[in-house]
């Protein structure tokens, strides 16, 4: 189990303290009881195991697993680079998007919602719906299970769309930020369907910001992470594997593999689009940095 959880662990239900124990985690206050699974606290009922995507084809053949052990290494040998251009950043760990390094500083208790299988971020607790691996703990980021003030940074990156009450999550994370604490936000706002189960919603720039502000945030840095010409090289990828697919899913996908190498060198163009002012106006993907 993470080192920096079980001081700050707070039931989600009434956020009083909890008893931990070897398997299970009771409330002392609400009574609720929640479980721990291969040493990690679970505070969900429904547990997912895998990380999905409802509408992909890659995802009918995980039945078969023979079948998707092979699909997936043709695919990680001959599928396209990704759509999107975006300009990263070295932290010790690893690469991130380029605004994440001016917000992490040295010796932040860090709490990544979303966090998925990766581990990027040495000093973070990882926080999702599944039990995959690197996660330190299962929750909902509705109900965030630490007590109030208990983290230097929330990092929310393009998670919010797959959310059905994405302004709730928002609110948890001023709830558990310290004062004077700030929260990184990344968000699609010109996107395909990408459903990790389900995908909700966009935000412009605007949006956005007023989320935020309406939250209690002061507003520190705004804007794009991939812009245009990684809407357009998407956007043509998926439009002409639905043209030529015929309504068929092994020629959807496949022909988004084909259009993928063909139109993926567009984003190269967002190196200088993304510094125009009305770049905006139709970016992929954008981001937010603001303090509690």
């Amino acid at each position: 189990m993470n080192k920096n959880i079980e001081n700050i662990l707070a039931c989600p239900k009434c956020k009083s303290k909890l008893s931990l124990q070897k398997d299970n985690i009771p409330c002392l206050k609400c009574k609720s009881n929640y479980k721990i699974i291969n040493n990690t606290p679970v505070f969900l009922d429904k547990l997912s195991y895998d990380e999905i995507s409802e509408e992909s084809f890659r995802d009918k053949l995980r039945k078969n697993t023979k079948l998707f052990r092979i699909f997936k290494k043709i695919h990680n040998v001959l599928g396209p680079p990704d759509s999107n251009y975006s300009k990263r950043a070295r932290v010790k760990s690893g690469k991130v998007d380029f605004p994440v390094k001016y917000t992490i500083r040295e010796n932040d208790l860090i709490l990544n919602i979303g966090s998925s299988s990766k581990k990027i971020y040495s000093n973070a607790i990882n926080l999702d719906i599944g039990l995959f691996e690197n996660v330190d703990v299962v929750a909902d980021g509705k109900e965030i299970p630490f007590k109030d003030n208990s983290f230097d940074l929330v990092l929310i990156e393009s998670v919010l769309e797959h959310v059905d009450e994405p302004e709730r999550v928002i609110k948890e994370a001023y709830r558990v930020l310290k004062s004077r604490g700030r929260i990184y936000i990344s968000i699609p706002f010109v996107f395909v369907f990408h459903g990790s189960p389900n995908d909700f919603n966009r935000y412009t720039l605007n949006g956005l910001k007023k989320r935020l502000e309406i939250t209690g945030f002061k507003i520190k840095r705004l804007g794009i992470i991939s812009g245009p010409s990684s809407t357009i090289s998407q956007m043509l990828r998926y439009y002409l594997a639905t043209l030529f697919s015929f309504n068929n899913d092994f020629l959807f996908s496949l022909f988004l593999n084909i259009f993928g190498w063909i139109t993926f060198p567009i984003k190269y163009f967002d190196i200088v689009l993304n510094k125009y002012k009305k770049a905006h106006l139709m970016a992929s993907i954008i981001y937010a940095i603001g303090e509690k």
